[in-house]
């Protein structure tokens, strides 16, 4: 689209009027998905301010001035292009934090033997043994005298927790023993 619309502006520079069919390619294939999302919208009751564009667009295309109406549908659709793209990388960096929850946790029996449990069946007073990069599955006490732990609110930053009585960890940073 914005080869097309340069070629009609430079075409308009040297003739004018004769980049006005390109012109008209550009608003047409920049303004067709947002008439149809418009209309959809409509339907559907919801409002926004992309019809200001097309009104814009439209009143472009009353005044006969097809080049301004190609740089609006060309902003149209650069703007739907990267809201597309960081829609996927949200999502994708969503499923990718989703997926480092923790669903099952080493339980430390009363044999001193541990067992792996779902998450979800794990009681209040159980002992969960964390190992070196792994991250909690539960908020609980502290119960060795020192571990390491990186903090997702400063990433990279180390923290050295000394247990005073009972410390309370959330299930967020993960943990590295410190011996």
């Amino acid at each position: 689209m914005l080869v097309l619309l340069l070629v009609s502006l430079a075409l308009d520079a040297y003739v004018p009027n004769l980049g006005d069919p390109l012109a008209f390619i550009v608003i047409v294939l920049g303004a067709t998905p947002l008439v149809r999302d418009t209309i959809r919208a409509l339907l559907e009751r919801r409002y926004a301010l992309d019809y200001l564009a097309l009104l814009a667009i439209a009143a472009a295309l009353a005044a006969v001035e097809f080049q301004v109406g190609a740089v609006i549908a060309l902003m149209l659709a650069s703007g739907q292009a990267l809201e597309e793209y960081g829609v996927r990388r949200a999502r994708r960096s969503l499923g990718l934090l989703a997926d480092r929850i923790p669903r099952m946790a080493l339980v430390v029996a009363d044999s001193e033997a541990t067992r792996a449990l779902p998450v979800d069946e794990i009681t209040v007073g159980s002992i969960v043994l964390v190992r070196h990069g792994e991250v909690l599955p539960l908020d609980g006490e502290l119960l060795s005298e020192r571990a390491w732990s990186t903090s997702p609110r400063s990433p990279g930053s180390r923290i050295c927790w000394t247990r005073f009585g009972a410390m309370r960890c959330a299930a967020e940073p993960s943990i590295r023993d410190h011996r």
